[in-house]
């Protein structure tokens, strides 16, 4: 199981040698991830938490679907392991680099008074949109990668 090296697992990915097995530990890291963060307790729970919790819902549905068609739509392979893995894999490199990214511009941001880091604001809502929407942008070029090759 990859935690990292996407490269090896796209690798593995084009020519079918991802075992049921490794799948499964790959379905089952991205449901822990992703319950931990949907759970997670929120200090406020203002207006634009609301709004932020129905963009992001709104982005996911769009993101997997146009992760769909980046795998060819219908006629492509392996879609659900393709999702899982790649996810899983994409989501904690693009996670390192957003807090690599995030922790200095949360402190320049809080500092000109841009967001208060006690409550949700319009800035957070349009940053956490932002890297949603450029999270399934990205997440779409290894879709192709590993579908384009897989269908040569």
């Amino acid at each position: 199981m990859y935690f990292w090296k996407i490269n090896k697992l796209k690798e593995q990915l084009r020519t079918g040698t991802l075992s049921q097995s490794e799948i499964f530990k790959y379905l089952m890291a991205y449901i822990v991830l992703n319950l931990l963060f949907h759970v997670a307790p929120n200090a406020s729970n203002n207006q634009w938490d609301t709004l932020e919790k129905i963009l992001v819902f709104f982005i996911t549905i769009i993101g997997t679907y146009f992760l769909y068609l980046s795998n060819n739509g219908s006629s492509g392979k392996n879609f659900l392991e393709r999702y899982i893995s790649l996810y899983l894999v994409f989501g904690i490199r693009f996670t390192v680099y957003f807090i690599i990214i995030g922790i200095p511009l949360c402190f320049f941001l809080n500092f000109y008074g841009f967001i208060n880091l006690d409550n949700t604001n319009l800035v957070d809502v349009m940053v956490v949109t932002i890297a949603e929407i450029i999270f399934y942008w990205r997440l779409s070029f290894h879709f192709k990668g590993v579908a384009n090759i897989s269908t040569i």
